[in-house]
């Protein structure tokens, strides 16, 4: 084997000595870059056919550089390739850059189409990366094919990408699905776009549903309420106003509604609480729900005595959810205390329906005064009210409560009431936890054991550590990954020392979550890189890559290592990490034990050497593996072409 790691002159010398070379007394220094091309381009011819991968797509990139008609013919026949790198990179090519054979284009554009009309997912998401690199205008011209000629998750997938794209062409897409019938999937996806939607684009639709008293009259409303272009805001504001003053009662309790939302001015609130008070009928729901929708912008006393009556009473599902809506948005913006004395004696009620909404609200409010009525809660007889109050007392718990929760927690039989009091003492999140979760820990049901731990792993504390021990051989692998993690985060010095044995269970996901938590240790990555199966290295050597350019002596020390896979994956990544700072490893590497570090040593020193590397990597195209062959042809042609000038003396070919 040529030594080419030795000094670029000795390279030469023994390189000379091959048969290829033997009668090319005049080769010495960097080969020009019409040898390199001469030289890549019989490597390619002998290489065709191989099934390798690696090989093959080597070969295609090489190609790319050779240019001229190996060049368009690697593309034309990369269109038919399997290999979704391949196939993927010759649309990219044929669909971005100018100078390419209008037939190839073609039949690029044409490649393109069938991935965005692809009933296979992964094709989609292909067709889908390919666009975003092309023009607005190339991209929906793509998005409109794929929305009329793809199979149906694929046309659903191209409107939802032009939704996305915001503004006309949006609103062109929606309006197109109102239009259709309302079981049609098309139908449904242009409401829920609607849902955010706020383009001035969409105003002369949203007006013609104002006053409609459905489900599409509130999304016309509720755009309404949102738009915001100045021309747009100007002429809605106008046409407000003058029904507002002038028009019938209906139309001025609808205009009143929207103007409250928009926060302007005026006695909005009479329409609104005229309404509430006074029509009942079924009939009059759906101007109930537009009273109740404008007075989420008005605090208003007078509205609310008038109201009280009802949010008491009331026993319509519609008018209560939308009555202590209005409350909680009141209670965050001011904290009136009127509205939390109504919703305390609310939640000390028997009517069950608007106890919980009330307990919900005080809930979401963090109420700390109210914790009071939490606790009194508790000892309901009713699970869904116990419920309610221990996630109420989970949103305002402190230190002082901790005895009085784990008391209830011990005699309290349900284990989601159970969960939600353990997230009370996760509230808490100190010390003083520890103890009443010890027993916790060992529940045997598998939700409330998860929660005993984060809130013990939530607490920072080494107190927490022998309580979380109890559960790192867990039979459920979920438990024992999370006692793990806080362990890791914990006790990290004696953890890390016995990540081997974690080894044998970790599934990948578990690999993943643990990189992108920044207090893992590295060497919980190293281990597993080193001893992991084939899956569990690959999402190590993220990890040790997402920790930047620390790992980069870990990742050193992998290549040294036993597997050839984890090595060549630890070498692209220190590579990728150092650039042109480490041109020394890279040829080191030339001589690895492992042919993919090897191919992976010369992709580096093409991508990151000068002149000096040219030398080195040019005589791996008489190598005996084909995957050095291809790889060093590469890296030869890239840096070949960097190198000005190159030496313009000539060798002669090896065929």
């Amino acid at each position: 084997m040529i030594c080419r790691a030795s000094l670029p002159a000795l390279a030469w010398a023994l390189l000379s000595l091959s048969p290829a070379y033997a009668q090319s007394p005049e080769a010495s220094g960097p080969p020009s870059l019409e040898e390199v091309e001469a030289e890549a381009a019989a490597v390619y011819a002998e290489l065709d056919g191989t099934t390798d991968p690696l090989v093959r797509r080597a070969i295609f990139r090489g190609k790319l550089m050779l240019g001229g008609e190996a060049r368009a013919a690697a593309l034309a026949a990369a269109l038919e390739d399997g290999d979704p790198e391949i196939k993927s990179k010759a649309i990219s090519v044929l669909t971005t850059e100018k100078k390419i054979d209008k037939k190839l284009a073609k039949q690029g554009d044409a490649a393109l189409d069938a991935l965005l009309a692809s009933g296979d997912e992964m094709e989609r998401e292909m067709g889908y990366a390919l666009i975003a690199g092309l023009s607005s205008k190339e991209r929906l011209a793509a998005l409109k094919k794929a929305a009329k000629e793809g199979v149906p998750d694929a046309r659903a997938a191209a409107r939802k990408a032009m939704v996305d794209m915001g503004g006309k062409v949006a609103w062109a897409v929606i309006d197109a699905g109102l239009k259709e019938p309302p079981a049609d999937r098309e139908h449904t996806e242009a409401l829920k776009a609607l849902e955010s939607f706020s383009d001035a684009t969409a105003y002369s639709w949203a007006m013609g549903n104002l006053n409609t008293l459905d489900d599409m009259g509130d999304l016309a409303r509720d755009y309404l309420v949102r738009v915001e272009d100045k021309k747009t805001v100007s002429k809605l504001t106008k046409a407000l106003k003058k029904t507002f003053d002038k028009g019938e009662f209906a139309d001025r309790l609808v205009a009143a509604s929207v103007m409250a939302r928009r926060g302007m001015s005026g006695e909005l609130e009479k329409p609104m609480v005229a309404c509430l008070v006074r029509m009942k009928k079924p009939e009059h729901a759906g101007l109930r729900r537009v009273a109740w929708q404008g007075l989420q912008g008005i605090y208003d006393m007078k509205a609310l005595k008038l109201l009280t009556p009802t949010l008491l009473t009331t026993s319509n599902e519609a008018d209560a959810e939308a009555g202590y809506a209005w409350l909680k948005a009141w209670a965050k913006a001011r904290s009136e205390p009127k509205v939390i004395e109504l919703l305390q004696k609310v939640a000390r009620s028997d009517r069950d329906n608007l106890r919980m909404l009330a307990l919900g609200v005080l809930t979401e409010l963090a109420h700390r005064p109210s914790v009071v009525i939490f606790e009194e809660s508790m000892r309901e007889g009713r699970i869904e009210v116990r419920l309610a109050a221990a996630k109420g007392w989970a949103s305002v718990a402190k230190v002082e409560d901790v005895d009085r929760i784990s008391a209830v927690l011990r005699k309290e039989p349900d284990p989601e009431v159970k969960e939600a009091l353990v997230g009370a003492l996760a509230h808490v999140g100190s010390a003083e936890i520890v103890s009443p979760l010890q027993f916790v820990v060992m529940s045997p049901q598998k939700e409330l054991k998860k929660a005993a731990v984060k809130a013990l792993g939530g607490t920072g504390r080494t107190e927490a550590v022998t309580a979380i021990r109890l559960v790192k051989r867990d039979p459920d692998l979920d438990v024992r990954f999370l006692a793990l993690h806080q362990l890791l985060r914990l006790d990290p010095k004696a953890t890390v020392k016995s990540i081997s044995s974690a080894v044998r269970w970790l599934k990948p996901e578990h690999i993943k979550a643990l990189g992108e938590d920044e207090h893992v240790d590295v060497e919980v990555f190293d281990t597993i890189a080193q001893k992991g199966d084939d899956d569990q290295r690959i999402y190590a050597v993220e990890a040790l890559v997402q920790r930047g350019a620390s790992s980069a002596t870990r990742l050193l020390g992998l290549v040294n290592g036993a597997n050839p896979d984890t090595a060549a994956a630890a070498f692209k990544a220190l590579a990728d990490l150092r650039k042109s700072d480490s041109i020394a490893t890279y040829r080191k590497q030339l001589e690895s034990q492992h042919l993919p570090v090897r191919a992976e040593a010369y992709a580096a020193l093409g991508s990151y050497g000068g002149a000096p590397a040219l030398e080195l990597v040019y005589p791996g195209m008489t190598d005996k593996e084909p995957l050095i062959r291809a790889s060093a042809a590469e890296a030869a042609l890239k840096l070949a072409s960097r190198v000005e000038g190159g030496s313009k003396k000539k060798r002669r070919r090896r065929r």
